[in-house]
């Protein structure tokens, strides 16, 4: 989560539509827009940040997926040199696995739920048995047994948000079960939620906020350009912590909203030595100039199962 450069996304644009009243949160008074030339409903223009804000969340679900792929990818690249440690001390200590099996070590000891999990150790005879976790009696996805070693996939596990410490057994056909491995720590499966509309702002000169969008008109004669400050609200609880930030905008086409040329308007947030991957965030200035309608995204990191707030 460091470098927020890699997880900002900004699609600079404008939007505006004609002429219609709307309420000034800060004033709580009535103010009148200035009608645009080409004009687009504010449910259009809500579907389209939408629109743009589900492919965001969609691409960075899509990378987290990847680096879980290659950490599952890493740890089964690990396990051919264990497994033939395991087997051959498996040999030297037949007699003593003899109806007892025993487990050596468990990789990686601290697990999350789809990771790869090794089991070596002697006397698991080749029948295939089970794996069972001390959390609740939960059955591990074998999906290679040997008498020295077994590979299995922690299950989907939710609804809890610190790591838990838990033990495996080996339960064979024949012996029965194993003494327990020592205590492993096993985190929660972790998901991605966009948890925006922002919660409050600051914004400068003409500008509303509605909906989940922030409104600049053009109209104005005297502030055509300015800075907002996007504040984040409640902090995140249930060890969530925020992933992304991002700005989205839209520009008025002919009757439906598009991408607009940034020389003439733009929302650009000010970032520079921003934090994530913590359960507060600072405030966040918005640079923006022209007709421009934006909406500030928050994509948060969570245990699944529970809420961020």
């Amino acid at each position: 989560m460091n470098a927020i450069r890699s997880t900002v996304a900004l699609i600079a644009a404008s939007v505006a539509w004609s002429s219609t009243v709307l309420a000034d949160p800060a004033a709580g008074a009535q103010k009148t827009a200035v009608p645009a030339v080409r004009s687009v409903s504010r449910e259009q223009v809500q579907a389209r940040l939408k629109g743009l804000a589900d492919q965001e969340t969609q691409r960075l679900m899509s990378l987290e997926s990847a680096k879980r792929t290659a950490r599952a990818q890493g740890l089964r690249g690990s396990f051919g040199s264990l497994k033939s440690v395991a087997k051959s001390r498996a040999v030297l200590d037949a007699a003593a696995c003899t109806g007892k099996p025993r487990i050596d070590a468990v990789t990686p000891d601290t697990m999350m739920p789809g990771d790869p999990v090794l089991v070596t150790g002697c006397g698991f005879n080749d029948s295939k048995g089970m794996l069972i976790l001390s959390d609740g009696n939960t059955q591990m996805n074998v999906s290679g047994w040997t008498d020295s070693s077994i590979e299995a996939t922690v299950p989907n596990l939710t609804g809890f948000a610190d790591p838990k410490s838990v033990t495996i057994k080996v339960v064979t056909v024949e012996a029965g079960k194993s003494v327990p491995s020592k205590a492993l720590s096993l985190k929660p499966t972790l998901v991605l939620k966009d948890i925006s509309p922002v919660a409050a702002q600051t914004l400068a000169c003409s500008g509303y906020f509605y909906d989940g969008i922030v409104s600049h008109m053009w109209g104005s004669t005297t502030c055509k350009t300015g800075t907002d400050t996007v504040k984040f609200g409640t902090p995140l609880r249930n060890n969530w912590t925020f992933y992304a930030v991002f700005v989205d905008a839209v520009c008025p086409g002919f009757n439906y909203p598009v991408n607009c040329d940034p020389n003439y308007a733009y929302a650009t947030p000010v970032t520079d030595g921003y934090q994530l991957g913590k359960s507060t965030l600072p405030d966040m200035p918005v640079h923006w100039a022209g007709d421009v309608n934006y909406s500030p995204r928050i994509v948060a990191m969570g245990p699944a199962g529970t809420q961020p707030y």
